[in-house]
């Protein structure tokens, strides 16, 4: 393989033209924690709940693996993630074929307040 000429973020070119992608910096255990979150709970606020963050905190995670992966949404973290064997993709299908996020919220939590739903649309 021989890295490509606009190449310079990791990405490789094979001689049968198919595009990898690189990896410089795995992400952590936690930053992959909290997008196995996002897959089955949804937004940021349902996470944060979740596993007891702030939203921002959450955000902040998610914004750092983005940088790492070298992606703009969590769609593409996903497939760079799946691809790269970080996360199987027999758990991304049992997730999505679960009916809805809120049917997943901890049964002890209380209702998500108006004020923060309006923050879930991230």
């Amino acid at each position: 393989m021989r890295q490509s000429e606009w190449g310079g973020l990791g990405c490789t070119k094979s001689e049968d033209s198919e595009m990898e992608v690189d990896l410089v910096e795995r992400p952590t255990k936690r930053e992959l924690e909290i997008i196995r979150a996002k897959l089955k709970y949804g937004t940021y606020a349902r996470v944060a709940e979740a596993i007891h963050l702030a939203i921002s905190t959450v955000h902040w995670h998610l914004s750092r693996t983005y940088r790492k992966l070298n992606v703009r949404s969590f769609d593409e973290a996903v497939f760079h993630l799946v691809r790269q064997g970080d996360i199987p993709p027999d758990e991304i299908i049992a997730i999505m074929q679960r009916e809805s996020p809120a049917e997943h919220r901890p049964r002890d939590s209380p209702e998500i307040p108006t004020s923060v739903r309006s923050k879930e649309r991230r």
